[in-house]
């Protein structure tokens, strides 16, 4: 799948230390989660295969990529979880 990275997802990534083999990892191996933002692949401790919880894996747990399409338009830190994400979503109208 070909994505496109949008100026602003590339400044924050910069900012938070984020590489693109950081966020292909999230894209392969995170939930998805659709709303009115687009689409937010969310990588939680639990999506992270076992072989990599101690490397790479473990440290980008809690990292979230919000896309359009194939489109990336941000990407961010969420420590407190799914929950978090899911209530984001929900009583913006």
């Amino acid at each position: 799948m070909e994505i496109t990275i949008t100026a602003h997802a590339q400044w924050r990534m910069a900012q938070r230390n984020i590489r693109l083999a950081d966020l292909e990892y999230v894209l392969c191996y995170g939930r998805r989660i659709h709303g009115a933002g687009g689409t937010h692949v969310f990588l939680g401790q639990w999506d992270v295969p076992a072989e990599d919880q101690a490397g790479r894996g473990g440290k980008l747990a809690g990292t979230t990529v919000v896309i359009e399409g194939n489109t990336v338009v941000t990407v961010y830190r969420n420590r407190q979880g799914l929950r978090r994400l899911k209530k984001s979503n929900r009583g913006h109208r």
